[in-house]
């Protein structure tokens, strides 16, 4: 469970990405909506930065 926290994850909203943090998980990625184009988007745009590298 410690590495999956660990991994990235996509937030739709802040409310997400608070209750995301509260379970622990680190690297939050927030995307401006839940469609699936616009999370993969958030994603991408995150590891495009070399966050991953």
């Amino acid at each position: 469970r410690a590495a999956l926290r660990q991994r990235p994850v996509v937030a739709s909203s802040p409310r997400l990405a608070v209750q995301l943090a509260s379970l622990g998980f680190q690297a939050i990625v927030p995307a401006p909506g839940a469609a699936p184009g616009t999370l993969l988007d958030a994603l991408a745009a995150d590891v495009a930065r070399g966050r991953f590298r």
